[in-house]
């Protein structure tokens, strides 16, 4: 929810430039979520809060209107607007914050004020609220919502003021509302004195926070002309007509539950709330009663902890002190982002020039590099401070994403001493990188690739005990072989297989399923000994020749290059000499040809599994020389290894998938490495899977290295994704025992599909409209999309009463989504991986 304007109408005489440095953080943090923040003082002494709202909504409407390029105050300007107007009566409601105590607010920390608080309420309320408005609150009470609130579809004949339940004997000089039994308004009382119905002793307290739909706000703003309530604004004192003070709720909320000649003489509050000029008073009753007689007043009930009321805190707030302390947590809080941008908007404030600033972030991150040696706490500091360059440069650098082998970088870090190594490079930062955006930009990038090479190092060492060594066979190995091998479908636990992550969490498992698609395994790689000295690769009609080591070398770690997944493989079995390989393989030279059914970007792992396939088959030419681990289990090592020597920095979810039969609970186990753990489905259950899932390609292709690179980012930066992946994880085996009883548990699934929609925030809409479109017919019961990046493919679990033809002829028959192909699956019931030789 984004307010069109917030503005903050402060008492007569508290001084604008007083909250300016308050302003300037609030709108670097962009707190609260808006277009602008305006700032205005009451017209004149004790106007009350009636006067002090309707003043600060004529100062907004003549922003909008000048936003407009209107030169004249028009009262429309306030249609289709969310606007919310905070009285500010004591400037202890800014300015004083117990303990320099710190709430969230917007992309940043704010002082936990009684005003910030008044601000976040609202925000939250607003935001839950079915249409817009005019909102106006008091900054005298600090109070708490429970954390969930429902959705308020507040009636637009109507004016709402916000309550809740207390008894009176525990509030004094409190107003409390009078309403039935449907919460409308029937009366008020203040200090023993009712007006309206009463029933009933009160409990319902006046909470100084009030909705106007836009048909009553337009009414309310066109009292700024007519006199005397006009008295109460700026246009009134500049008029020279004598102030009148007017209560917001006995002078004017009233007048929506009370007769005329009531409400013109009630004297509610008489001896604080409303103007000793009685003529003029009632003058302006008989106003607002006129425009306001047809609209009923209303009460929305909240559920309220910690409500105080003008129990200020006694010291004011520092932000000096607050950048002390952000500085202290730097690497500690969950939450970097809001702690960076907090922190840089501080230095902003004290008048620190933008180097200064992001400077001194890098040196308090680099002596925590000093202060740790593992690798995790390593890969968050990098992160961290990726991050602050990213952020420091505001968006006029480029994005993070980009490439990142300048030589300089690469000699700082081909270093045996990660620790020095990350040293060397923020050294080098500081020294040369931070003077404008482009430039910290291009640091970021660098930064991340000495985190990849951390995360390789952390890999490797997980794998290389466990990886593929191939040797000679000792007899004539095959002149050809060929391998085909299914997909896989992912059911659970994307994301928590991708290296740093996985090394992390507890729990680390996927569920997925080997298939094979429309009936047949879509992967295949084909290798034949040629009598020529070179590795010719042939892959999507393309002919690549490796003739030198420098080819294999160069090619190897370029994902974009064709032929790089052939390279990758071969240097993951230990060869950086094509001698070598032709030796051991008893070969002059080598044809490898790979091929998919699958379009590249299809979300079933198709990468993985082509290097699957392609290390399937050179162990069939030559032999496997360790088998102390299975040789499923070296491949799937091995293939982990390849991502991330390719650096798109992939997990072990897709090779363990497509390698292992059936469904299985996959997972990272300390000292054993990635283990499989086979779930036992009867006939019933795999021909219901076969029945009930369907494919559908999209027509969608993402790759999902940048994508990774993102959740990695936030994996280390952001609490809400760290939460999101350990919920995830924790509901892990809960999925894989429903589905061994032949449950398909659409609540998971749908947890499932929006957690990954959350990481990556990249699905297409017309994808975002088929699903929805599919579940409003009630033609399945669930879909979510296919592999980490959401992939070409969605998976469709279909309703009991729905048959795959019907999805087949309904794609067709809506325009959007006519390109789109739906396919089959079938369950191998023996080992996947389908081998041919010819010797």
């Amino acid at each position: 929810m984004r307010w069109d304007i917030v503005t903050f109408s402060l008492g007569f005489n508290i001084e604008p430039s007083s909250i300016d440095s308050d302003i300037r953080h609030f709108q670097n943090i962009a707190f609260p979520n808006c277009e602008e923040i305006l700032v205005v003082n009451d017209a004149s002494e004790d106007i009350g809060s009636c006067g002090s709202a309707l003043n600060a909504l004529i100062r907004t409407a003549e922003r909008l209107c000048y936003r407009n390029n209107l030169t004249v105050l028009t009262e429309s300007v306030l249609q289709d607007v969310n606007v919310l107007i905070v009285l500010v009566s004591d400037p202890r409601t800014l300015q004083n914050a117990k303990d320099n105590s710190t709430i969230k607010g917007g992309n940043g920390y704010v002082f936990d004020t009684y005003l910030s608080n008044s601000v976040k309420n609202c925000s939250k309320i607003a935001a839950n609220s079915t249409h817009t408005g005019v909102w106006i609150v008091g900054s005298d009470a600090s109070w708490k919502l429970e954390k969930e609130l429902n959705m308020f579809d507040l009636p637009q004949d109507s004016i709402t003021g916000f309550t809740f339940l207390e008894k009176k004997n525990q509030l004094d000089h409190h107003g409390w509302y009078i309403v039935d039994k449907d919460n409308k308004l029937s009366g008020m009382e203040f200090d023993g004195e009712y007006a309206g119905k009463h029933f009933e002793e009160s409990s319902h307290v006046i909470l100084g926070f009030i909705y106007l739909p836009l048909n009553a706000a337009t009414l309310f703003l066109s009292l700024y002309s007519e006199f005397p309530v006009a008295a109460t604004t700026y246009l009134g004192v500049d008029s020279n007509v004598t102030p009148l003070k007017l209560s917001l709720f006995f002078d004017f909320f009233l007048a929506t539950c009370t007769s005329e000649e009531e409400f013109i003489k009630n004297k509610l509050g008489i001896h604080e709330k409303v103007s000793e000029n009685v003529q003029d008073r009632t003058n302006a009753r008989k106003q607002i009663f006129k425009k306001f007689q047809d609209f009923k007043g209303r009460v929305e009930v909240l559920d309220i902890i910690e409500y105080q009321y003008k129990k200020f805190p006694e010291h004011s707030r520092n932000y000096r002190q607050l950048l002390d302390i952000f500085s202290g947590e730097l690497n500690s809080n969950e939450d970097s982002e809001r702690v960076i941008r907090s922190m840089l908007s501080i230095c902003n404030l004290i008048d620190m020039d933008s180097k200064t600033a992001i400077s001194n972030i890098l040196k308090l991150l680099r002596d925590q590099i000093l202060k740790t040696s593992t690798p995790e706490l390593h890969l968050q500091i990098i992160f961290i401070a990726s991050l602050a360059l990213s952020i420091a440069s505001d968006g006029k650098g480029g994005l993070r994403n980009g490439p990142a082998k300048n030589p300089l970088f690469e000699k700082l870090m081909n270093g045996s001493n990660r620790q020095k190594d990350f040293l060397n490079v923020f050294d080098e930062i500081l020294k040369n990188w931070v003077s404008e955006p482009g430039h910290m930009i291009r640091a970021a990038r660098h930064l991340e690739t000495s985190a990849q090479k951390c995360i390789r190092e952390m890999t490797d060492e997980l794998c290389l005990s466990r990886s593929l060594k191939i040797g000679r066979q000792p007899h004539a190995s095959p002149s050809t072989v060929i391998v085909t091998a299914p997909v896989r479908i992912d059911f659970f636990g994307g994301w928590l297989d991708t290296p740093p992550i996985f090394f992390s969490m507890d729990n680390a498992a996927v569920v997925n399923m080997a298939i094979k698609l429309d009936g047949k395994n879509p992967i295949r790689c084909f290798i034949e000994k040629i009598d020529k000295p070179f590795i010719e690769i042939v892959q999507d009609g393309l002919f690549v020749h490796i003739k030198s080591d420098n080819d294999l070398i160069y090619r190897h770690d370029k994902p974009s290059e064709a032929g790089s997944l052939v390279c990758a493989c071969i240097v993951s079995l230990g060869f950086t000499n094509i001698l070598d390989i032709f030796e051991k393989l008893q070969c002059c030279g080598l044809r490898i040809n790979t091929s998919s059914d699958l379009p590249h970007g299809s979300g079933l792992g198709t990468s993985s599994i082509m290097a699957c396939t392609i290390l399937r088959a050179i162990c069939a030419m030559g032999s496997v020389a360790d088998n102390t681990y299975s040789l499923p289990h070296q491949i799937v090592h091995t293939v982990l290894r390849v991502e991330q020597i390719m650096t798109t920095g992939g997990g072990w979810q897709d090779q363990c998938g497509a390698i292992y039969e059936g469904i299985k609970k996959c997972y990272y186990e300390r000292n054993h490495g990635i283990v499989h753990s086979p779930i036992t489905i009867s006939s019933e259950v795999r021909e219901l899977l076969e029945r009930r899932l369907l494919l559908v390609y999209t027509g969608k292709t993402r790759l999902a290295k940048n994508l990774l690179q993102e959740v990695i980012r936030n994996f280390f930066t952001c609490k809400e994704t760290k939460q999101k992946l350990k919920k995830m994880a924790e509901a892990v085996d809960k999925f894989a025992k429903q589905i061994e009883k032949g449950e398909l548990s659409v609540e998971l699934l749908e947890h499932y599909y929006t957690t990954k929609n959350f990481m990556t925030r990249c699905e297409p809409p017309n994808v975002t409209e088929l699903l929805e479109m599919l579940k409003r017919k009630k033609l399945i019961e669930v879909g979510w999309a296919a592999g980490a990046g959401g992939g070409g493919f969605i998976y469709l679990w279909i309703s009991e009463t729905t048959s795959p033809s019907d999805i087949e002829n309904f794609l067709p028959s809506n325009p959007q989504f006519s390109n789109m192909t739906c396919h089959r699956i079938t369950i191998p019931l023996e080992t996947p991986f389908i081998l041919e030789l010819t010797m």
